[in-house]
């Protein structure tokens, strides 16, 4: 009797075969190529963790995350447009570079009270080029 007859197989779990699934999946449902790449560091007292979303088209990569630190917040910058969004107490300052319109802007936004949800500031222009 050999020690593999003594082992029982047991059956992945759901959530062990949805991993394994997005393992051996190299295409996207459109047949595109793709990966996404997490990455994370430091730059002075800002902690960044984020992931680089390779695709095929290049034009179509990305890359997204958070920061935390002395300045709170979230990004994503593509190859069409960037957006930064920076969390204070009660305000949430965005600011958004469009590649295609060739423009920097921001606004301030203020959080809504009991909601939570997010009263809009309007765009100010701080580039164009």
């Amino acid at each position: 009797m050999s020690q593999a007859d003594d082992e029982t197989i047991e059956p992945m779990s759901d959530e062990e075969s949805l991993l394994l699934s997005s393992y051996n999946a190299p295409y996207q449902p459109d047949g595109a190529h793709s990966a996404d790449i997490p990455y994370s560091g430091s730059i002075g007292a800002v902690s960044i963790v984020g992931v680089l979303r390779v695709r095929e088209p290049v034009e179509r990569s990305s890359t997204e995350g958070v920061f935390a630190g002395i300045v709170n917040g979230t990004y994503r910058i593509g190859f069409q447009s960037a957006e930064a969004k920076a969390y204070g107490p009660f305000t949430r300052a965005v600011v958004e570079v469009d590649w295609t319109r060739r423009r920097v802007r921001w606004r301030v936004d203020s959080q809504q009270f009991p909601s939570g949800g997010w009263s809009r500031g309007g765009w100010q222009r701080l580039a164009t080029w």
